[in-house]
């Protein structure tokens, strides 16, 4: 790596408003590899079951070893992932440090990236690690702080943060323009990695529509009409980011607050499919759960071939539309990941010196905090928090599987210095 900087205002005779200025690039090329293991077939302890609860006998048994062949087969051509980043921003600060700013703008390039595939069972495994395309990303961070407020007994200080990226798939594999990312997969639907498009596409077949958006529903029953053709429905990244950070100061009392969200992306809800499916969600209630024309539908014309919109037709079984079409179609489940987020908002109080002179310690601070006390998120979005992941922190991003709701909590503390 190699970085390179210039604090311009120290350089040359610079107006009074602007304290302090600087320009910085970098780039660097970092490795990483693989797990051990992967570059030959190996043998691992083996278990043994037959498919009743508790029923799995694990080697070794009894101190009598057992080996079976790992799922994953070996790949003496595997090789390191590396990614090349570069990057450039400037800092600067105005009137005296009221006012500054921190913006970054980075390209990165990640090549060879080890992946986990599905192979045909036939070969004896399951798996394959091997290294495959290009991924590159590109975008921008800014961090605004000021101070409004500067006096003699108050203070307020504002910071802001912005960040966009955006990622792109540039090539996978000779022949191959799509793949499926490892350890994600859900009835109906998938999450793949797909050329020109970004990292992390959801992809399956939705209801069918015409080309004004409208859903296609069988003249006869009033159900949607599943697309025959599977296709992506969008990305979990988001559009972009941003926080916004207050603290206030008056004496000795200190009060802050974060609030913080993003912009766009969709997940796939669990607890939304099952709300359809068991008459929880408030669209169950549609037409008081009688039967009804499916909003913005569209059946087929047979004169013209042409789609028109759908008056008449209505659903044949209400319970039927929301159990074995809504809630059975996992692209049809995928939800606005966007939100504003109420993160922290504490409260604390530091002593003066001349109150604890005489104790054993020469600082003193009590406060009270409060973690995730709101949260505003898309109209469509009644079902959960986007920040849930049943999937952890891996490629299995945007996907809730019937997630508990995100905690809100209060506490208090003590800080002592001495």
């Amino acid at each position: 790596s190699a970085n390179l900087s210039f604090v311009f205002s120290d350089a040359f005779n610079m107006p009074a408003w602007l304290s302090y200025g600087k320009v910085r690039v970098s780039g660097a090329r970092v490795g990483n590899d693989a797990d051990p293991y992967l570059l030959q077939s190996v043998f691992v302890p083996g278990s043994i079951s037959d498919g009743y609860d508790d029923s799995q006998v694990d080697m070794p048994f009894k101190g009598v070893p057992g080996y079976t062949l790992a799922a994953v087969i070996g790949n003496p051509d595997l090789t390191p992932e590396f990614t090349t980043s570069y990057e450039g921003g400037v800092e600067a600060s105005f009137f005296k440090n009221r006012l500054g700013i921190d913006a970054t703008y980075y390209r990165n390039k990640t090549t060879d990236q080890i992946i986990t595939l599905p192979i045909a069972a036939t070969s004896g495994y399951t798996f394959r690690v091997t290294n495959v395309g290009q991924v590159s990303n590109r975008g921008v961070e800014v961090l605004l702080r000021g101070q409004p407020i500067s006096g003699r007994n108050f203070q307020w200080d504002v910071t802001t943060t912005f960040s966009k990226n955006k990622s792109n798939v540039d090539e996978i594999a000779e022949g191959t323009t799509r793949i499926s990312l490892p350890g994600v997969g859900f009835s109906g639907g998938t999450l793949v990695a797909e050329v020109g498009k970004p990292y992390g596409q959801f992809f399956g077949s939705g209801f069918l529509r015409d080309s004004l958006g409208r859903v296609v529903v069988n003249e006869t029953t009033g159900y949607p009409v599943t697309d025959t053709e599977a296709k992506t429905y969008g990305t979990y990244q988001p559009d972009f980011m941003a926080s916004l950070f207050n603290s206030f100061s008056f004496k000795g009392f200190t009060l802050t607050a974060l609030l913080d969200g993003r912009k766009g992306g969709v997940f796939f809800s669990r607890t939304k499919t099952l709300q359809a499916f068991v008459g929880t969600d408030p669209r169950t209630l549609l037409n008081d759960r009688e039967p009804f024309v499916v909003p913005n539908s569209a059946i087929l014309d047979p004169a013209s071939g042409k789609y028109v919109e759908n008056t008449t037709v209505k659903v044949a079984n209400v319970i039927n539309y929301w159990t074995n079409y809504v809630s059975n179609n996992a692209m049809e489940n995928l939800v606005d990941a966007s939100f504003l987020k109420l993160r922290e908002v504490t409260l604390s109080y530091s002593f003066p010196k001349t109150m604890i002179q005489k104790m054993p310690f020469s600082g003193l601070q009590v406060g009270l905090i409060g973690r995730n006390l709101w949260l505003k998120t898309a109209d469509e979005n009644t079902y959960s928090d986007p920040e849930m992941s049943s999937f952890g922190t891996g490629n299995g991003q945007g996907y809730e599987y019937g997630s508990v709701p995100s905690v809100r909590s209060y506490g208090a503390n003590i800080r002592v210095t001495f």
